[in-house]
């Protein structure tokens, strides 16, 4: 690596990356010097009218930087499949970053079971089965100290799920979407838990508009990384920056 902030030499895989905050974290980890999955299917905020383009295109305007992936993360083999085409594609991964969320908002009492399911299933479980399928890599990366200067020991290794503050203080009719990103809180830290002995770091930025792509297309404000155990270091108040400063060095 170049640099305390460079990403030189370090494979990402972004979800939900194609547009909004997960295109700004795609092109800001590249321009630190990392390669980067896009792994986004292009569906609209409510999970339909999937579009494969969109990841195609966010992709291509990154030359060899980056490459899309468009299949459904809410399958477990298609999870397995993005950490297959980081490792074949780039040689490694080391950086995961859980974007990727849908809403189908309604009151309680007009609620639809099948609406639950699919947010819980897209915000929730596609962060779980990448996970599973990628810190096994990220264990093999770390006992064969990947990116460790001679006689150092591995650091490289970074896990960022993107939260909501909806997922703290709730918000009218989101039972689905501030349960998912409630779980993903949890899920932050027993990976934090899970992966500390190996050198890998597990955060939470926390974005406080409910979507991008429904109110704006730039980033928005978003409070610090308050994080795992092993955090490491404080990010800057936006989205795209602290998940970048979460991915760098500690």
């Amino acid at each position: 690596m170049n640099g305390a902030d460079g990403l030189e030499g370090r494979v990402a895989i972004v979800t939900g990356g194609a547009r909004g905050i997960g295109e700004a974290i795609v092109r800001t980890l590249v321009a630190r010097g990392a390669k980067v999955v896009v792994a986004d299917m292009g569906v609209a905020v409510d999970g339909s009218d999937p579009d494969p383009s969109l990841a195609q295109e966010a992709a291509g305007k990154l030359g060899g930087g980056a490459v899309a992936y468009t299949e459904d993360m809410g399958i477990p083999k298609a999870a397995a499949g993005a950490v297959a085409l980081a490792v074949e594609k780039f040689g490694g991964l080391d950086i995961i970053v859980n974007n990727a969320a849908i809403q189908r908002d309604a009151f309680l009492f007009k609620g639809n079971t099948d609406h639950w399911d699919a947010v819980v299933r897209t915000n929730l479980s596609a962060a779980y089965y990448l996970l599973a399928a990628a810190t096994p890599v990220l264990r093999e990366n770390a006992a064969a100290k990947r990116g460790a200067s001679e006689g150092g020991t591995y650091g490289w290794g970074r896990i960022v799920n993107i939260v909501s503050t909806a997922a703290f203080y709730g918000n009218y009719g989101q039972a689905p979407y501030a349960s998912a990103k409630a779980g993903l809180v949890g899920l932050t830290r027993i990976a934090a838990l899970d992966m500390a002995r190996v050198g890998v770091t597990s955060n939470r930025p926390t974005r406080r508009r409910r979507s991008t792509r429904s109110a704006c297309s730039r980033p928005r404000r978003a409070t610090s990384a308050i994080s795992s155990p092993i955090c490491a270091r404080r990010s800057p108040p936006r989205s795209a920056a602290s998940s970048s400063a979460c991915a760098g060095a500690r």
